[in-house]
């Protein structure tokens, strides 16, 4: 789920809806499975249903939290509005 400018940016620069996110969620395949896995991970629960309000809720829940990737410290941003909101990617400086 890449948003928020530089490389991290490059597939949603605006920011990716939640219902985006199950859609690539519920693919098969080795990469989908492998973000599932650590979405439940980081978020302590494990998905029973991927739809667009689980996703949501374990996106809000991991919201904010800085990772560090590659030596960059990037957080999870959600920017609600009137048709669900967008997370996006941001440096967290």
């Amino acid at each position: 789920m890449q948003s928020g400018g530089g490389a991290h940016g490059a597939r949603w620069p605006n920011g990716c809806p939640a219902r985006n996110v199950a859609k690539y969620a519920n693919r098969d395949g080795d990469e989908e499975a492998d973000f599932l896995s650590a979405l439940e991970a980081a978020s302590g629960k494990p998905m029973r249903r991927i739809t667009a309000t689980t996703v949501a809720w374990r996106l809000k829940a991991i919201a904010d939290a800085p990772v560090d990737v590659a030596g960059e410290v990037l957080v999870l941003r959600y920017n609600p509005d009137h048709q669900g909101g967008l997370f996006t990617v941001k440096n967290a400086a």
